[in-house]
């Protein structure tokens, strides 16, 4: 071969390369990057980021414009995200700050929930698996943690843990089952910031299992709605949310048979609330820090018809649930 044919040869080989590369570039998404959008970047929207389906589920996310602002009327503070979407058809009923970085507090709870579970259908223990305290969790400075009165030493089930997470919200719990399943809690969080990555999530970051404040351990609206709808093909999250009352055993320090009693955290299930006779909370989370003010995220049956309604950072617990009734009456 003549050498000005192998000069060409090469060159045809090199630009194959570089149109390879700049192709492959432009489809490709930075999971790491910050979509949680500011007001400067209200060009970018989530319609650009690639579809994402729940894991065995068979319907996709709706998706808005990072900067949509929906029926704001509904809402009467400016400062909170609030996020209410039909299940089936998608539609988008309303959107007040949903791409913005706000504190989950306990709703964080739901991450670690869908992981433990992922792990329990790979068959990493089982809901009857005896579990035994090595150490007592502690939370640092944070004063009024919400704790189970189980202490090292004593035994309970994966199934009785996870019903003390979600329904009593107890941060213990969570401290038990990340070192259970993660192996200790930091890499059981790096799971579940991993977890969220793979969901689609763009605009989270989590700093430990329950959500006791941290700075930097944070979620949008948008990314609730995610993990809810991920979390509620467990069964087992459904389960858990039909209880107003719920007695378990677990073993003291001593291996003697002791029992808890747990109600949920959940004004709109304890009682608190009286519900119209078309509207029924089948899976629900709730929070409160300092930091994170008050917080839920429920798919509620409306009529037959499922939505999900994420709020977070309400003032008071009063505006939280005052601005859910109004939504379920809206819906109706």
């Amino acid at each position: 071969m003549k050498k000005s044919g192998i000069v060409l040869y090469f060159l045809f080989i090199f630009a194959f390369i570089f149109i390879l590369f700049v192709h492959t570039k432009k489809r490709y998404v930075d999971y790491n990057k910050d979509y949680s959008f500011s007001s400067n970047t209200s060009e970018v929207s989530v319609t650009e980021l690639p579809s994402k389906k729940l894991g065995g589920f068979q319907s996709v996310f709706a998706t808005l414009p990072a900067d949509s602002e929906i029926n704001t009327e509904l809402v009467k503070d400016s400062t909170y995200a609030a996020l209410m979407i039909d299940n089936s058809t998608k539609e988008v009923i309303l959107a007040h700050n949903v791409f913005k970085r706000s504190y989950p507090a306990s709703t964080t709870k739901i991450m670690t929930f869908i992981l433990v579970n992922e792990m329990l259908a790979d068959g990493k223990l089982s809901l009857e698996s005896t579990v035994t305290i090595q150490k007592t969790p502690t939370f640092g400075n944070h004063t009024g943690v919400m704790k189970s009165p189980l202490t090292k030493g004593c035994s309970i089930t994966v199934r009785n843990l996870l019903f003390g997470l979600m329904l009593r919200s107890y941060n213990d719990y969570a401290v038990i089952l990340a070192e259970t399943f993660g192996g200790s809690e930091a890499e059981f969080v790096n799971m579940m910031n991993e977890k969220a990555k793979d969901l689609g999530c763009t605009s989270c970051h989590f700093v430990n299992p329950h959500g006791i404040h941290e700075d930097d351990h944070y979620v949008s609206a948008y990314d609730m709605y995610i993990l809810i709808n991920e979390a509620s093909k467990y069964e087992l999250f459904h389960e858990i949310d039909t209880y107003k009352t719920y007695i378990y055993n677990y073993a003291d320090v001593l291996g003697l048979a002791a029992t808890d009693e747990i109600e949920p955290t959940n004004r709109l299930i304890n009682g608190d609330y009286q519900l119209s006779g078309n509207v029924k909370v089948d899976v629900w989370k709730t929070g409160t820090t300092d930091k994170a003010k008050y917080c839920i995220n429920m798919i509620v049956n409306i009529g037959e018809k499922d939505y999900t309604i994420v709020i977070l950072g309400c003032n008071t617990s009063d505006e939280l649930y005052d601005l859910a009734i109004k939504l379920f009456n809206y819906a109706d």
